[in-house]
């Protein structure tokens, strides 16, 4: 019989984190296929950009370093300005289909008894485009509200913000009544939601940092030849550089699934906290089984 992964069940901080490395660890080649077949252009173009945008920052970090920064010009300018508008414009467009295509496998699999169709999860990707980004964009409105208001119900709002996430794929929902039933659901389990994402933040950010290591060393190493050789060759935008940046971009992009996952545990906790639908689901099946 296949094990299958139960979502819809209670679970305390640890088991979050460790529920959401094992559904990861088990279905990463299977989630990334997807992610791949339905996303690859908008892939290619997203690390294009960030790559042109590297390339084009380390080449200024390299002209400051060896002290001619009046080198720069309009033109200069206009293109750093250009590509970072070109990676934001592509990362508004990758966001919401990596959620799409994360938590799309997750609902396929859950609805599914474990078994994930391509085409459920396609269907998902194309529909709750926009929806991810209202969330994203109405979120971030009351987040900042909270912060200028006072830094703690910034803060607090976070949390609730990002269940919303799992409240709007999850149950059809629209945006706006996303956040608004996610503030019901963290009401008495902030703290714990809260420790919940902060643990696997840490994480997330202690494994990436692995990852932005070697990209820190090599401009360390670099910055130290361009000030003792003042070699031009030296002082160009960077290749390699560029490129190990865009590794890491993929490597925190890869790690953000464990951070979708905890967030997905989280909802999936606190709805059965609310509603005992797993419960009721267990004894509904134990009486068909004993009939």
């Amino acid at each position: 019989m296949k094990n299958i992964f139960e979502f819809n069940k209670q679970r305390s901080i640890d088991g979050n984190i460790e529920g959401a490395f094992y559904f990861v660890k088990r279905h990463f080649k299977p989630m990334f296929r997807i992610l791949w077949k339905y996303n690859s252009s908008i892939i290619i173009f997203f690390l294009m950009s960030y790559f042109l945008y590297f390339y084009k920052y380390f080449g200024f970090f390299n002209m400051f370093g060896a002290g001619k920064a009046n080198q720069f010009n309009d033109n200069d300018l206009i293109y750093l300005f250009a590509v970072g508008g070109l990676m934001l414009i592509s990362s508004i467009l990758f966001f919401p289909r990596f959620y799409a295509s994360i938590f799309g496998y997750v609902r396929a699999y859950d609805e599914n008894n474990g078994i994930v169709e391509d085409e459920k999860v396609h269907h998902y990707i194309k529909t709750k485009f926009w929806g991810f980004l209202g969330v994203s964009i109405l979120g971030g409105i009351l987040i900042t509200i909270g912060f200028l208001i006072f830094i703690i119900p910034g803060i607090y709002f976070i949390v609730p913000v990002s269940i919303a996430y799992g409240v709007y794929f999850f149950e059809d929902l629209g945006p706006a009544e996303s956040i608004s039933k996610s503030l019901n659901y963290v009401k008495g389990n902030w703290w714990a939601s809260m420790m919940t994402l902060f643990l696997m933040g840490i994480i997330v950010a202690l494994i990436g940092a692995v990852f932005n290591a070697p990209v820190q060393i090599y401009i360390l190493i670099k910055g130290i030849l361009i000030e003792k050789e003042m070699n031009a060759a030296l002082q160009t935008g960077d290749i390699v550089v560029s490129f190990m940046s865009v590794v890491a971009v993929i490597a925190q992009y890869m790690l953000k699934t464990l951070s979708m996952l905890s967030i997905v545990l989280i909802y999936f906790n606190l709805r059965e906290k609310m509603t005992k639908e797993g419960a009721l689901h267990k004894i509904d099946q134990i009486g068909k089984t004993n009939e």
